[in-house]
């Protein structure tokens, strides 16, 4: 019998899994249309719904359209290899 908290680390592993299959087909097309941008994907419907240069843009983008960061995800679009650790 599995605890409450097993079955909620298996679906937020589960969920990460479909948000890193997502990424995987999807980062090559927005190279191409969002070039050197962060790029904000709306998890419910993977619909973009918002894109900026700056960390701090999009997050202000963000909260003025009332869009949780929770219901998102979001990546840097380009083609040299950067990590931004929060």
């Amino acid at each position: 019998m599995r605890s409450v908290l097993s079955l909620d680390l298996q679906s937020r592993f589960e969920e990460s899994a479909r948000i890193q299959e997502f990424w995987n087909q999807s980062y090559e097309p927005f190279l191409a249309i969002y070039p050197d941008q962060f790029v904000a994907v709306r998890i419910s419907d993977w619909k973009v719904v918002a894109t900026n240069v700056e960390l701090v843009g999009i997050l202000d983008d963000l909260a003025s359209r009332h869009i949780s960061n929770d219901d998102v995800t979001m990546k840097f679009v380009s083609e040299s290899s950067r990590s931004l650790i929060l």
